[in-house]
């Protein structure tokens, strides 16, 4: 066996994560994993497959963007976080590869939690805000009272609208479709929320 890189030492050092970096969102060194050489890499995606994927491992597997490590990808789709799929069928669609990325967006938005996977599919939301992906978010905004008004400030942003941050203007408006509000409020927002955008329940 060849003697490891450095490259490779300090790699795997930055999986070794704790509580910091998870809360703080530090992910793979991705610079020691560029620095290896291509048989390193290559046995770096095969022992990240063997693990729980997340989007750490989706980061590192773009960066080798071998075949193998396109099919790890591929693997990644069907993991059982909603953020990993989610960031998996990002890095696909930025590698090139056929992926309907809208609408596996518009199905995720169906479920996704603010623990999970939320923020990344608004993010490929505003990426591609087809027909399907508003009616995902409109559905949301409805129905879903915990992830309601940030499925509508991102209708909102991608209609030109304006971001409906915690600081603008449309926050209080907003805030009216949460789960604090009584049902009878949610539901007068959310057909002041339709007129605005100029959509309807029924159809995006």
């Amino acid at each position: 066996m060849h003697p490891r890189s450095a490259a490779w030492d300090r790699f795997w050092e930055s999986t070794k994560i704790g509580s910091m970096e998870w809360h703080e969102g530090i992910g793979y060194d991705l610079e020691a994993l560029r620095a290896m050489t291509d048989a390193e890499r290559a046995e770096v995606v095969l022992l990240l497959g063997a693990r729980p994927q997340d989007w750490r491992a989706v980061e590192a597997y773009g960066v080798v963007n071998t075949t193998e490590a396109r099919a790890a990808l591929g693997e990644a789709l069907r993991s059982g976080s909603a953020e990993t799929r989610l960031h998996a069928a990002n890095k696909l669609h930025d590698l090139g590869e056929p992926i309907a990325l809208d609408e596996i967006g518009a199905k995720e938005l169906s479920s996704v939690t603010l623990l999970d996977g939320m923020s990344v599919a608004l993010r490929i939301a505003a990426r591609v805000p087809t027909p399907a992906v508003r009616r995902a978010l409109l559905d949301g905004a409805r129905d879903r009272p915990e992830v309601a008004f940030h499925f509508a400030a991102t209708l909102c942003s991608v209609a030109g609208l304006g971001r409906a941050t915690f600081g603008s203007e449309l926050r209080p408006f907003l805030l009216r479709l949460g789960p604090h509000s009584p049902r009878q409020e949610r539901r007068a927002a959310f057909g002041e929320l339709c007129r605005r955008l100029g959509m309807t329940a029924e159809e995006p």
